[in-house]
């Protein structure tokens, strides 16, 4: 994985964030090489911004309510304390089968 010092870019999402293990919350990236998704989106394309948006409303719009911007929805969303890798690998997956 990336530190914040060495960064690649990945193909898709699921490569650049592809466990739990490599997924964080409260910071965009850590220096044990893990990241959160919308650090994720940054290491892919920010052209991701609007799909991964839309699949966290998608899913859990209840739980983000009228957050507009995506940026700070994607934020939001990963550190919801009620967010679980299992709600971020369903947005992986939902962005990646688009």
């Amino acid at each position: 994985m990336n530190t914040s010092t060495d960064f690649v870019q990945f193909e898709k999402l699921s490569l650049a964030l592809p466990s739990e293990e490599s997924w964080c919350k409260g910071k965009m990236y850590t220096c044990g090489g893990q990241c959160c998704l919308f650090g994720a989106v940054k290491l892919v394309t920010i052209g991701l911004i609007p799909a991964v948006g839309d699949a966290i409303k998608k899913h859990f719009g209840d739980r983000m309510g009228n957050i507009a911007e995506y940026g700070y929805l994607i934020s939001s969303f990963n550190d919801h304390p009620e967010t679980v890798w299992a709600d971020v690998k369903k947005v992986i997956d939902e962005v990646e089968q688009s």
